[in-house]
């Protein structure tokens, strides 16, 4: 009973992501419906296994429940998804619960079980939330490099800077310094491990910066050393995680994502969903697009009225309204920058699969940390 109970669950689950990415996909919608049929039978279904099982965990399961719904509303808040990842996630949260998770099929490798929780599995969905959002990072960074290529060549220099392949580089090469020096010393203290992490770093930056043409050599010997001492795929994880850190770090400080991923709009063809590229903000009776980057918001105070935002559910019939009254009075151009819509629940479907396959990937990632560290 309670097995079939879990498998019934993890099938609603499995199926109601799927039919949801799919319309979300084609239709940039979620059906009420099915949000609502999966709620519905995730509840009744947590609360038969429950009753039947281990009641006194009851109160938790419903406790979780409504955490994810807060969680999840308040992201919706301040405008990072759409009210449809609200109900979904919500729904999802009554179906994907910690007791479940013994009969996801375990596999080893290289010593760790997976998939892999760490013990922290009380709420699943907040896993399965850091997982959907970890993996929309490959996925937009492929996008933006070949839409640059294809479409927008005068961005490729801001990809990966000259500077960023030498600091990437340097870093390795300390990296791999620190692993030969501590097949010899075996440094066992975290926080020793560190401070020689900065000192070496450091050094090496210096060297690398200082000295240039030296970035090159150090490399090839550092590689040819660590594949000598059998940390090839360390360091080739490394490499991996450096390159997307910077390509991350490139795309944010230079806007590379409102860059590649908007068009421009005629005010008189704006319809409602809508996501502007830029917030409208006002200040001394002037309305403009506040184009300033994440870094400048954060260091200048500024007295700014934000008029429209960049919230995920988009222009509202108002805000259309406000736009072309103020095209009309010729304070804004004809044209505006609009964001392309990307559907979020095919992400939710893959971050499923990595829950169900690999685990908690922010635990996975900060193991592979200590690791390398």
């Amino acid at each position: 009973m309670i097995s079939s109970i879990k498998i019934i669950a993890f099938t609603v689950l499995i199926v109601g992501v799927v039919i949801a990415s799919i319309s979300d996909y084609k239709t940039l919608t979620i059906s009420n419906k099915l949000t609502f049929f999966m709620f519905s039978s995730g509840l009744i279904l947590g609360t038969v296994h429950y009753l039947t099982n281990d009641i006194k965990n009851l109160l938790p399961y419903y406790l979780s429940i409504l955490l994810v719904f807060i969680f999840v509303y308040i992201l919706w808040h301040i405008g990072l998804w759409a009210g449809g990842d609200v109900k979904l996630f919500t729904a999802i949260s009554t179906l994907l619960c910690a007791d479940y998770l013994d009969i996801l099929p375990r596999y080893t490798f290289y010593g760790y079980v997976f998939p892999f929780f760490g013990g922290m599995t009380f709420i699943p969905t907040l896993s399965l939330i850091t997982n959907s959002v970890l993996s929309i990072v490959p996925i937009i960074i492929i996008v933006i490099i070949c839409e640059i290529i294809k479409n927008k060549t005068y961005l490729i220099k801001d990809i990966v800077k000259r500077y960023d392949l030498i600091n990437i580089a340097s870093t390795l090469n300390a990296f791999g310094i620190i692993f030969l020096i501590n097949d010899i010393i075996h440094i066992d203290n975290f926080m020793a491990n560190i401070v020689f992490l900065l000192f070496i770093s450091y050094t090496v930056n210096e060297i690398s910066k200082k000295v240039e043409y030296t970035v090159i050599p150090l490399t090839l010997i550092i590689l040819v050393m660590n594949v000598q001492y059998n940390n090839l795929q360390i360091y080739l994880l490394e490499t991996a995680i450096l390159l997307t850190v910077v390509l991350i770090k490139n795309i944010i400080k230079y806007n590379l994502l409102k860059e590649t991923l908007s068009y421009d709009v005629k005010i008189s063809e704006l319809t409602e969903s809508m996501i502007l590229s830029y917030d409208l903000t006002r200040k001394d009776d002037k309305y403009f697009f506040d184009k300033r980057s994440i870094k400048e918001k954060l260091l200048t105070k500024d007295d700014y009225e934000h008029v429209i935002t960049q919230k995920a559910h988009g222009l509202t019939k108002e805000d259309i309204e406000l736009l072309k009254k103020l095209h009309e009075k010729k304070v804004l151009e004809e044209n505006i920058r609009i964001k392309r819509s990307v559907p979020f629940v095919p992400f939710i479907l893959c971050g499923l699969i990595i829950t169900f396959t690999l685990g908690d990937s922010f635990l996975i990632f900060k193991r592979l940390m200590d690791v390398i560290l």
